[in-house]
């Protein structure tokens, strides 16, 4: 029996729009594209998930979440992650039906 190894979704050109969104934290206009690291679209324990779950935090933010940890971080700043990531993925695709045009 063979198990296939699902493929998580990669995409730059999302990943370069979320950068360009304010930080989901304090609003800050310099940021990365976090990537959640579970459940959301593929991804593990230490696995990188997939670009889709990208999320804009500023440098200070995400290291913040890297050091306090996720469950930290949300309880911290009260934030939902799935909800940026929701409003991201909804702002992409209304850039991407404003540039269709």
């Amino acid at each position: 029996m063979s198990l296939c190894k699902p493929k998580t979704y990669r995409s730059d050109k999302f990943l370069r729009f979320v950068r360009t969104l304010p930080c989901c934290v304090c609003g800050s206009p310099e940021t990365v594209a976090h990537h959640t690291e579970r459940g959301m679209y593929g991804g593990g324990i230490g696995i990188k998930g997939s670009d889709l779950s990208g999320v804009p935090l500023c440098g200070y933010h995400h290291q913040a979440l890297h050091t306090i940890g996720v469950n930290t971080f949300l309880e911290k700043y009260s934030v939902s992650i799935v909800e940026v990531n929701r409003n991201a993925l909804m702002e992409y695709v209304k850039f991407l039906e404003g540039a269709s045009k």
